[in-house]
């Protein structure tokens, strides 16, 4: 059983050797957490940056978020309008890209 949750939990590996996220989700989570109750989130993006130990190791995870497809304000139990969470997770990709 705890192999089994391993394997669903555990990163894989692409073609290019590095490893790639399985799941995105808990660190996309671990984003919009801090700003949730903002009224406009992107006022939060500074902070958030700050709280991130390598800012840019999110990058990945960011960019499989906002071209899954799937809602990305429903990630947390409150949630954040859709396009308030994709602006901040685009404007935090942005700035990490130096884009």
């Amino acid at each position: 059983m705890m192999i089994e949750q391993f394997r669903r939990t555990a990163p894989t590996m692409n073609q290019g050797g590095k490893a790639a996220m399985a799941d995105w989700k808990p660190q996309i989570r671990k984003l919009l957490y801090p700003v949730q109750f903002e009224e406009q989130p992107l006022d939060g993006l500074d902070r958030v940056l700050s709280m991130q130990t390598d800012p840019s190791s999110s990058a990945p995870a960011i960019e499989q978020a906002l071209t899954s497809g799937e809602p990305l304000g429903n990630l947390l139990a409150t949630p954040i309008e859709e396009d308030k969470a994709r602006a901040f997770l685009q404007a935090y990709l942005e700035r990490v890209s130096g884009n």
